[in-house]
């Protein structure tokens, strides 16, 4: 719970971090965020010219068949991801406000610098990584159908199911192929658990990615709305703020060590990530998540 006090230090309310308003918040925006991200990757896929991918494949040339796909035109689709999280902020902004006794005729500004700059860094940097991460999955399995020679037609016709898969995925994809094929599994029974497993890792891509962005859009939005109270004076200079886990088996090694982190309003969370060898890698974050999911 954050306390929050008036300008002359009395406390006005503790706003419960999983209020039941917020719950629905993230539940609808979840919703909405990965109906539309499949929307974007269908879209992504319908582009595709597969004569001409297969063509590519065909000569060995991996920049041709690439562009055949048109992902570079058809990413436009995410755009539409940035109006929704931009909704959740501003929605988070307001369950937030609606729990505080604001002296002074208040009121949440949504078109805010820090509002617009938190946008930003959304379309910036996690849309933006969306877009490559999906291009650089395609590059690989298309440099991977010209390395092993696959048949060029089913090959151009894989790779435009497979857009939307990280490059993780289509890795897996393309391994499970390799063993079903050196097991002597039927073609069209390898057809069919390639497509149940693409769909799979489908599902799970959207939903990291609804999941992910609308814990971002909803900190962002309550985080902009604590900052614009402390700039009116409903809020002290000194305010702080504490990361908040829930202590079960499910926190991760990450956030665990994190929980109660207490740091000013305005000031960044330390979060230590574990590497490989014993390292470890410390980055600033203003608000959660963490990381994906």
């Amino acid at each position: 719970m954050i306390p929050a006090v008036n300008s002359q230090g009395g406390e006005v309310f503790r706003e419960v971090a999983k209020s039941p308003e917020y719950i629905a918040l993230e539940a609808k925006s979840e919703t909405q965020m990965k109906k539309t991200t499949r929307a974007a990757y269908a879209e992504m896929q319908a582009g595709v010219d597969v004569e001409q991918v297969r063509v590519g494949l065909e000569v060995g040339d991996e920049l041709y068949a690439f562009e055949a796909t048109n992902v570079n035109v058809t990413v436009k689709s995410f755009d539409a991801l940035a109006d929704d999280v931009e909704s959740a902020m501003v929605k988070a902004a307001d369950i937030t406000l609606d729990a505080v006794e604001v002296q002074g005729g208040f009121v949440f500004n949504p078109q805010s610098a820090g509002l617009r700059g938190a946008l930003n860094t959304v379309v910036n940097q996690h849309i933006v990584g969306i877009k490559n991460s999906t291009s650089t999955a395609i590059r690989e399995t298309i440099r991977d159908a010209i390395s092993t020679g696959r048949h060029p037609l089913n090959a151009a016709k894989d790779i435009q199911k497979q857009i939307g898969l990280t490059s993780r995925q289509t890795n897996a994809i393309e391994n499970l192929r390799a063993k079903l094929i050196e097991d002597g599994v039927k073609p069209d029974v390898i057809t069919k658990r390639l497509a149940r497993q693409t769909k799979k890792f489908k599902a799970q891509r959207a939903e990291a990615i609804a999941r992910t962005e609308t814990s971002n859009a909803i900190n962002a939005g309550r985080q902009d709305l604590w900052e614009q109270l402390q700039r009116s004076g409903a809020l002290p200079m000194e305010q702080e703020i504490k990361w908040i886990t829930a202590l079960d088996e499910r926190v991760c090694q990450i956030c665990g060590p994190m929980s109660n982190q207490t740091v000013g309003l305005r000031s960044n969370f330390q979060v230590t990530f574990p590497k490989a060898g014993g390292q470890e890698e410390v980055q600033l974050k203003p608000h959660p998540p963490a990381h994906p999911q």
